[in-house]
């Protein structure tokens, strides 16, 4: 599970639910950060918690090249902003799972399971 946001009190208590649920979990504080960490581990990972809004490459611009890598990645995009569904249109693979921005856990762990689940 990689877990991309620039919040660092969000990526910290993602990570600590998401582990003690079983997934192992890869961080990263920003979109180019986001592509590296997954070109590394993408054998393992089978879904992504993504910002939407992120510094160096924005959420839209890390779905569109995982996508490009990886259409079956569940993505579950979360955000306190609303996603225009004009710019996810020619994005390949499934559409994203979102997540409105603040969540509670019982939220993550419930979209990261139905993610993984399809």
């Amino acid at each position: 599970m990689l877990v991309v946001d620039d919040e660092d009190s969000l990526r910290t208590i993602a990570e600590a639910m998401l582990t003690r649920a079983g997934y192992r979990v890869v961080l990263a504080a920003d979109g180019l950060e986001a592509l590296t960490a997954h070109e590394r581990n993408a054998g393992e990972l089978r879904a992504v918690l993504l910002d939407w809004t992120l510094p160096l490459l924005d959420g839209e611009g890390v779905l569109r090249e995982l996508r490009r890598r990886d259409a079956s990645l569940a993505v579950i995009l979360c955000t306190g902003a609303a996603v225009p569904d004009a710019q996810l249109v020619g994005v390949p693979g499934a559409a994203p799972t979102s997540l409105p921005k603040p969540y509670r856990m019982a939220q993550l762990l419930a979209a990261v399971a139905a993610a993984v689940a399809r």
